[in-house]
């Protein structure tokens, strides 16, 4: 298959049982789980997903509205989903990797078996962004129209109202940036018909950084009942 610069996959090894395709922060790439890939193999192969306006793709624009956003990933994600995948998103990456999976039900398609949303509760203040690429002035100057357009797509976000996924979906939260969300948290079992598990870390917005090994722990918990092993490799670069 020809390279897709959405994807970003590992390399070489041997089939994953599942494939988790993971999208970033407002202003992350796909960089942000490079380390993941390592931590979760072999049974999990982590695709990251590459935005446009970030790193190779530095020069394209990126979408300001939800839709068309979820309407390129589709294209990209499902003729190389394999036949088991799942969905990982944190912060503005959680309600993309969300409409993106509601999109597919709605369409018929191939489905992620598990959605995993992560610090997605709330936008605001710029906690949607790591603070030190917010202080890099230099990065900040590169990277100012991705990241007004990964702001302009939470600010105008109106969630439909659509019928539930019939996926499980599992939530990752922040105590200390989201305990007084938990209504919000909450909420999000209203978006399922297969049940919803809730997960709670120490830490702020961004806890899946200095609590990695915590959250990778999670997610395989979540995904490791679901995974099937000889899972061909449809990704290459």
């Amino acid at each position: 298959m020809s390279r897709n610069p959405w994807l970003i996959a590992g390399r070489g090894g041997h089939p994953a049982a599942l494939r988790l395709f993971c999208f970033p922060y407002a202003g992350g790439s796909a960089s942000v789980f490079h380390s993941w890939r390592a931590a979760l193999a072999p049974d999990i192969d982590v695709v990251a997903v590459q935005m446009p306006g970030r790193a190779e793709r530095l020069l394209e624009e990126m979408p300001t509205r939800i839709e068309p956003l979820v309407e390129a990933l589709a294209e990209a994600i499902v003729p190389c989903a394999g036949p088991r995948f799942a969905f990982f998103g944190h912060s503005l990456g959680g309600l993309v990797a969300f409409e993106l999976a509601r999109m597919l039900q709605r369409r018929g398609a191939v489905q992620p078996e598990h959605v995993i949303v992560s610090g997605c509760e709330v936008l605001r203040d710029y906690k949607g962004t790591p603070p030190e690429i917010l202080a890099n002035r230099e990065l900040m100057r590169l990277l100012l129209p991705a990241v007004r357009a990964d702001f302009e797509i939470s600010e105008s976000y109106v969630p439909l109202h659509d019928a539930p996924l019939d996926r499980p979906l599992t939530v990752l939260a922040g105590v200390h940036d989201e305990r007084d969300s938990d209504a919000a948290v909450e909420g999000w079992a209203q978006e399922t018909r297969a049940g919803c598990d809730v997960h709670w870390f120490d830490g702020d917005h961004f806890f899946i950084n200095p609590h990695r090994e915590a959250v990778l722990d999670c997610l395989r918990r979540t995904l490791a009942p679901r995974a099937v092993r000889d899972v061909p490799n449809a990704l290459s670069a």
